[in-house]
């Protein structure tokens, strides 16, 4: 039993080793040049963005334990007095670091930094990779930092080993985004990226479709291939051309419809000024053929607002389906255009109605 449990024990950690990434230390960027208290503060803040970048599971390295140095300090006590391939590579070996990020950071005389950050493999001494990034005056804090994880993530993306993606589509052409950054157009419906090992979403975009997501995951350098299918945005016909004819009814029956709403409550301000002088009020058993004077004024009125009220009704009837059908109605997926549309009743003793309010 003993004997079992060891050697499952044995197999975990030889799993646990084999399934772990590689480790980076990120060493505090030098300031060079012009010394002041602005820099000092830039460089501690993108050394912070690239560390925490580094820390990030997805990524293909993980951060080496006990590595939070100076790039500065490291250099005094190895005695460094350049940044050699061979005694940079036994500053990572102290850190038990398979790669090692370093850099510095010059202030520029027009203004803003200079950022040169390097990773050299640590067991072969050779120099993997360097970006230098541009930081423009007036950046501070999180900007800093934005800047140094994007730096460190494209720096680690060229050097590491990496898989391929490829991705297809029911579309001919559109942008390929990898966790929100356009990477790839499609050519023919297939783009095809190299990415780092790491879990990654992936997005297509195309004119007329909806914009449609999944999340990948690319292990060592092994290929792997996605088909996302894209439908067409609400309006479109299945060939890309069509009209839609809902909007342009909501828009004919809408306007009617007010209008005539308008129409109904002047007739009914007009018929209750009429019969303002009639006793014992207006009717429509007082409205007749032989109605005369104030009497005919009125029920004429009357007769207006009734018609085009009951009009008004009608078309807005017509144009709540139509609204429906132009704004609301999904046809095969998501609405996409994004419109408002709301009625409210208005009641009232002398009549009803309702108010329109529809967010374009």
């Amino acid at each position: 039993m003993k004997r079992s449990l060891v050697t499952l024990l044995l197999v975990a950690l030889a799993s646990s080793t084999a399934l772990a990434k590689p480790a980076v230390a990120v060493l505090g960027l030098e300031v060079t040049g012009e010394v002041d208290q602005p820099a000092t503060v830039a460089a501690r803040d993108l050394t912070e963005g690239m560390r925490s970048r580094a820390k990030v599971s997805s990524g293909p390295y993980m951060l080496a334990p006990n590595s939070h140095r100076e790039l500065i300090d490291e250099k005094v006590l190895k005695d460094c007095g350049n940044e050699a391939p061979s005694c940079m590579a036994a500053i990572g070996r102290d850190l038990r670091a398979d790669v090692l990020v370093y850099g510095k950071l010059e202030k520029l005389s027009g203004g803003g930094y200079r950022m040169t950050v390097t990773a050299l493999d640590v067991a072969k001494k050779k120099v993997l990779g360097r970006n230098v990034v541009q930081v423009p005056a007036a950046t501070n804090g999180d900007q800093l930092r934005a800047i140094a994880k994007k730096a460190y993530a494209e720096l680690a993306g060229e050097i590491a080993p990496g898989g391929t993606l490829i991705v297809k589509a029911n579309v001919g052409s559109g942008t390929v985004f990898v966790d929100d950054d356009a990477r790839e157009v499609l050519s023919d419906g297939t783009a095809k990226l190299s990415l780092p090992p790491g879990r990654y979403r992936v997005a297509i975009e195309a004119e007329g479709y909806r914009r449609q997501e999944i999340t990948v995951k690319i292990d060592g350098e092994a290929t792997v291939t996605e088909s996302l299918t894209l439908s067409r945005r609400v309006g479109k016909a299945d060939d890309g051309g069509g009209f839609d004819v809902w909007k342009p009814a909501f828009v004919v029956t809408a306007a009617a419809t007010v209008g005539l709403a308008i129409y109904s409550t002047y007739a009914y301000s007009k018929m209750n000024d009429a019969a303002d002088d009639l006793a014992p009020g207006l009717s429509d058993k007082n409205c007749g053929a032989d109605a005369t004077g104030a009497l005919a004024d009125a029920c004429d009125y009357h007769d207006k607002h009734k018609l085009t009220g009951y009009a008004a009704v009608g078309t807005g009837a017509l144009m709540l389906v139509s609204g429906y059908f132009a704004f609301f109605h999904d046809r095969g997926g998501e609405r996409a255009d994004g419109g408002k549309l709301a009625v409210t009743p208005q009641v009232s003793p002398n009549g009803g109605g309702a108010t329109l309010r529809f967010d374009w």
